[in-house]
């Protein structure tokens, strides 16, 4: 009898676990699938996933750290892949290799990198006469929400409007985004 109670025991266990297993890897498939039917060519933006990224010389654990990133949303473009690794930029320039699982595909932007100290208003309305709602100083990191093409729809600190495309690095020229 005793025999019988530990290998009914050891069968509940291994059935539970076998269907825990089972649903764990539905669940990670049905992940995998999500983000594949996302829009991933190269290239495109990106953002950072946590708040201390390795920026790595090559795709690997093996590459020395060329930087470490402190920033958890800040934007970086993929020009390329291999494997499991994505070929970013910074928007300084700087380039190197990150993980996939830490780069996210939700969209930020950072105002005007490339003149640091400028300040821009950000509109009620996709026009530059529009009222204004809330001033912000370069390189401010923005939330970006959708952009036509000329206007972008972005937040920042609870204030949100719009801003024109062309003073964000984080969305093409030109590019129609919608999150």
């Amino acid at each position: 009898m005793r025999n019988l109670r530990f290998s009914l025991a050891s069968l509940a266990t291994a059935l539970f676990l076998t269907g825990a297993g089972f649903y764990a890897h539905e669940r990670n498939q049905e992940r995998a699938e999500d983000l594949a039917s996302r829009d991933t060519s190269i290239p495109h933006f990106a953002s950072l996933r946590f708040d201390e990224v390795h920026l790595r010389r090559g795709p690997g654990r093996n590459h020395r750290i060329i930087q470490t990133y402190q920033k958890k949303t800040l934007p970086v473009e993929v020009l390329g892949e291999s494997g499991r690794w994505k070929k970013v930029r910074d928007f300084r320039g700087t380039e190197g290799w990150i993980h996939a699982n830490q780069i996210s595909l939700t969209r930020y932007a950072v105002l005007r990198p490339w003149d640091e100290g400028a300040r821009l208003t950000i509109v009620a309305e996709p026009d530059d006469e529009a009222a204004p709602r809330a001033y912000v100083t370069a390189p401010s990191l923005l939330s970006l929400r959708t952009c036509d093409g000329t206007f972008c729809e972005v937040s920042i600190s609870n204030k949100d409007g719009y801003i024109r495309q062309a003073h964000l690095w984080g969305v093409y020229p030109g590019e129609d985004y919608k999150r």
